[in-house]
């Protein structure tokens, strides 16, 4: 079935007024004409949205244009993106992610055993948990601090803005 402007399907509601009103007239040169139009709209529509940025948006692009960077070190800069400290650093993510096994393994451990022991409430283990699992948990979480002062000074707003920055930021929460 056909209305006035064109085929009456789900798709007719989709057209846009100015195609409507000139659907019935051009029926010959339809697939030309509706191309064009869905063209220029297509093109309206996307130089209004790339005209206008998020806040965000704005205030990255600020930091990016704004005055030059006060600390700026190429060394360190070239030390943090370098594949000899990337690589360190996904060694001691992997080294981390196995001693939280082990740390959980014998954390589950000790609490069954004081569970057996005094069944009930068995409360805080830490205190009869081996020393070494505190002071390598200290390690870790000093390690991955320097890590992350090291980005900073290094790449300085690029930390924020830049192509990396929702890893950087994910990091640092």
């Amino acid at each position: 079935q056909e209305s006035q402007f064109g085929p009456n399907n789900s798709t007719s509601t989709l057209r846009s007024s100015f195609e409507k009103r000139f659907w019935h007239k051009a029926k010959p040169k339809a697939a030309r004409s509706r191309k064009a139009i869905i063209a220029r709209e297509y093109d309206s529509v996307s130089n209004s949205v790339k005209g206008k940025n998020s806040r965000w948006t704005d205030f990255a692009l600020n930091l990016r244009c704004s005055s030059s960077p006060r600390c700026y070190s190429t060394r360190a800069r070239n030390v943090v993106e370098g594949r000899v400290f990337r690589a360190f650093v996904l060694l001691m993510i992997m080294s981390n992610a196995m001693f939280i096994g082990v740390s959980t393994h014998i954390t589950m451990a000790v609490t069954i055993e004081e569970y057996n022991r005094h069944p009930g409430d068995v409360g805080d283990v830490t205190h009869l948990l081996p020393r070494w699992i505190t002071i390598v948990d200290m390690f870790f979480t000093l390690f991955f601090l320097f890590e992350i002062m090291a980005r900073l000074v290094a790449l300085e707003r690029e930390f924020v803005t830049g192509s990396d920055c929702t890893w950087n930021i994910f990091d640092a929460i």
